[in-house]
């Protein structure tokens, strides 16, 4: 089989504890939470953050995209609801976090295998 240094085992936190997941199986839930492929989300959200003045419509069409995105990883990764009583849980941010650094793991996977 493979070692441990060759297992693609992702680790990541669900708001409430540290735990692991197959990527492949990862990708596959959350273009099904998704409804479409999430990079695309992403990119219909990323003029939220290119410091530029967005009209009424971009804005809200841009925001549409993120929340799809927030739901998507949050379905998918098994994220654990922010409750604001207990401050436990995952916030809107650690859901765009999970994604960022989920998807910083598969370009470091990918650079070490090609």
């Amino acid at each position: 089989m493979f070692d441990q240094q060759q297992r693609n085992i992702y680790s990541y936190h669900n708001g409430e504890r540290t735990v692991c997941a197959d990527p492949l199986e990862l990708r596959r839930f959350l273009r099904l939470a998704a409804g479409q492929d999430p990079g695309k989300l992403a990119q219909h959200a990323a003029p939220l953050y290119g410091g530029v003045d967005l009209s009424a419509e971009a804005y809200q069409l841009a925001q549409a995209a993120e929340e799809r995105l927030v739901d998507a990883v949050r379905k998918a990764f098994g994220l654990v609801a922010f409750d604001p009583a207990t401050g436990t849980g995952a916030t809107y941010s650690d859901a765009l976090q999970t994604w960022n650094d989920f998807c910083a793991w598969l370009e470091k996977k990918n650079q070490t295998t090609v």
